[in-house]
This record gives structure tokens, C-alpha cells and sequence, in this order.
């Protein structure tokens, strides 16, 4: 059992933040499956609460049932709630990672059946266990994100809402996406294999000096520096509360790392000097499939304009597509204008209306500790 694993039937079998009488709270098996696409697949029986279902803006959801799934799928979980020995709520999750606070617990979807008389207390209870989850992995963040203010939490604590951030996409054009293998089973070593091949064939058509390349653990000092610097570059020097370290362990130290990192090197010099980075992660959304997400993209100042972003998200696109994900997605702030204007020019989208909130830090813990009051 992992320590994911762990932490999720810890959390479950806690007495505190349990559900109602007669109601069970326990992790996502396979058998659960078809259940789960039931709620997820039926707007008349389930609802998502407090994530926007009411919004007018909200994109039509479309379910891929071989997407809808938890075995093969690495740092990707999932809690069920029964009642009578039926299905009537879920909630899945993956595990995230920020390049400045290290482990992030981030919700996918939660979904209750909509006439349940406990839907209040029910929605309670997969919060609290999934915070309870969060704080047992040390995790600095439980995120999610929704198409409409969410109504007001019944307590002080209020998740934080990032103002400023937008969440920008490339999806794949139908006839790739039908080719994808939602049925796959993804591991460290296949997606090792897949990003590799990517920058082989990309590095035979590159004639420029900037290369690109996945590091390794001997790349440490350089993945450091530059998250330094790219929290300089967005005026919070002090934000970063990681250390070369939590990189070691979480990217290159367990079997299922929870981050990939491409470097870009200038070759005009000797040795080839690190002067960028694309920090990357894989993730899945129950029902509509995996999708690689770009955590951070950042260069030193003196190699921007010279298309060495072009050659990374060019490459980060074909990657997403060799390892079968559905989308590449990555956030951006709305002052930056010179990164927006350039990904508008590689054809990415804003995806409109989609809010993140989010307990960190104090108020994760101070939010878990009000459960009694709910």
C-alpha cells in the first residue's frame, strides 16, 4: 500500500468529519466504476456542489466511459459514498505539484446524488476527508476549480480565490482524439520512454543552439535556481518553500514521480549553459482523461525572444499527444502580457469563466479543525 493509499483509508476510517448514520465513506474501487459514470453522466440525478453547476458558462461535459477509470492511472484516486448499498456520491483527486510549496492534493470531481435528504452533510464529509487526506500527506494545498462563485462556506474559514489567474488550454482536434488510448496503462518508465523520443525527434530538426532536455537528479542545483528566479520574475522572492530536496524526493526518488522537468541549454557555450525550464506533471480527470499540465515555464531574460519558448511548448504538445492525454493545460497572470500575447500566437485558448480556489497553508488546517461546526 502507498502512502497515498494509506492516507485515504486513514482518513476514511477517522472518527472525526464522519457522514451520516447508515452512510459509508471508503475509497473508489473498480466495481464502483459504472456507478460513478451514472452520477457523472446524468445531470437530472447528481449534482457537482459549490462547483458551478448552476453557471450558464459551464462547458458541456463530455464523458469518455474508458476514461472513467482509476487502475494504470498513476497519482489518481477516488472516494465513494454509500448508502444502502448504493452509490450516491464520489469524488476523485490526483495528486499536483508546485514548483514553490511541493505536494498539492487537487480535486477532480465531486459529484452526490441530487435527491439525497444528506446531500449537505454528505459534501461535509468528502471535503473534511479529503482535507483530512491533504494534511496526512503534507500537502500545502487542496485545489479545485469551478464555473461559478461558490456559495459562501457556513464557517470563517473561506478558501482563497486566485484572482489574477487564467487557465489556458490546447485541446486536440476530434480525429486525434478519438485515436487516443484512454484504456492505457501509464508508468514512470513509459512516459520517461515517450518524453525521450519527443526530444530525440525534435532535437533532429533543431538547428538552433538551445536544446532541450528531461533532467535528471544531478540537475538539482539548476532546477533550483531557476524556480528562484521565476518567483523573482513574478515578485514574490519569498514564496518558495521547497528546496532541492523535496525535488530529489517527489521527482526522481519514488516510483510514480509527481513531476517532470525539460531544461532548455544554450550549446554556443562550453558547457552547454541551463537557461530555462518547462516543470510538468501528468494528470486525469475521471471521465474525460489524462492531460499534461504545465506547472511552470520560465527562462532567464537574456535568452527570451530568441524561440526557445516556441521549441518548449511546441515540444510539450507533442509529448502530451505520444502519451495519450486529451489536453495540455497551464496557468498564466492576466498582468503578463508579453507570455499572453505568446501563447495566443501558438493558438491557445482562455478557458473562460473557470475560477481556482483553494485552502493552503493555515487555512487548510484551520478548515479541517472547524469540521465540528458543520
Amino acid at each position: 500500500m502507498s502512502n497515498v493509499e494509506a492516507a485515504i483509508k486513514n482518513a476514511c476510517e477517522a472518527t472525526l468529519g464522519k457522514p451520516p448514520k447508515g452512510i459509508v465513506l471508503r475509497p473508489a474501487e473498480t466495481n464502483d466504476i459504472p456507478s460513478m459514470l451514472d452520477l457523472l453522466s446524468s445531470s437530472d440525478k447528481a449534482i457537482q456542489p459549490r462547483h458551478g453547476d448552476s453557471s450558464s458558462d459551464k462547458p458541456k461535459m463530455n464523458v469518455i466511459p474508458e476514461a472513467c477509470r482509476l487502475e494504470g492511472v498513476p497519482n489518481f484516486y477516488g472516494l465513494v459514498v454509500i448508502k444502502d448499498a448504493t452509490v450516491v456520491g464520489f469524488a476523485t483527486f490526483y495528486m499536483a505539484y508546485s514548483t514553490w510549496d511541493a505536494t498539492v492534493l487537487y480535486l477532480d470531481k465531486l459529484f452526490l446524488l441530487k435527491d439525497s435528504s444528506d446531500r449537505q452533510a454528505l459534501e461535509w464529509s468528502l471535503q473534511f476527508t479529503l482535507a483530512d487526506i491533504a494534511l496526512r500527506l503534507g500537502c500545502a494545498r487542496y485545489t479545485w476549480q469551478h464555473f461559478a462563485p461558490c456559495p459562501k462556506y457556513p464557517s470563517d474559514t473561506q478558501p482563497e480565490v486566485l484572482d489574477g489567474w487564467l487557465t489556458l488550454y490546447w485541446n486536440y482536434d476530434t480525429t486525434t482524439y478519438n485515436k487516443l488510448n484512454h484504456a492505457a496503462s501509464w508508468t514512470a518508465e513509459s512516459d520517461r520512454n515517450a518524453i525521450n523520443q519527443c526530444l530525440r525527434e525534435k532535437q533532429q530538426s533543431n538547428s538552433s543552439d538551445l536544446h532541450i532536455r528531461l533532467s535528471t537528479v544531478d540537475d538539482l542545483d539548476h532546477i533550483e535556481r531557476l524556480v528562484q528566479g521565476l518567483a523573482e520574475f513574478e515578485k514574490e522572492p519569498e514564496s518558495v518553500h521547497v528546496t532541492k530536496e523535496h525535488y530529489r524526493r517527489d521527482g526522481f526518488g519514488q516510483q510514480s514521480p509527481l513531476f517532470h522537468c525539460l531544461l532548455l541549454e544554450d550549446h554556443s557555450s562550453s558547457p552547454p549553459y541551463v537557461c530555462g525550464m518547462a516543470f510538468t506533471y501528468f494528470g486525469h480527470s475521471f471521465g474525460q482523461g489524462r492531460f499534461l499540465y504545465l506547472e511552470d515555464l520560465y527562462m532567464e531574460e537574456p535568452y527570451r525572444g530568441k524561440g526557445g519558448g516556441t521549441m518548449v511548448m511546441q515540444t510539450l504538445q507533442d509529448i502530451a499527444q505520444s502519451t495519450d492525454c486529451v489536453r495540455a493545460v497551464w496557468q498564466a497572470l492576466d498582468w503578463n502580457t508579453p507570455a499572453l500575447t505568446f501563447y495566443n500566437k501558438i493558438g491557445a485558448a482562455v478557458q473562460e469563466g473557470l475560477i481556482t480556489s483553494r485552502f493552503a497553508g493555515e487555512s487548510l488546517q484551520k478548515f479541517y479543525k472547524e469540521r465540528k461546526d458543520y
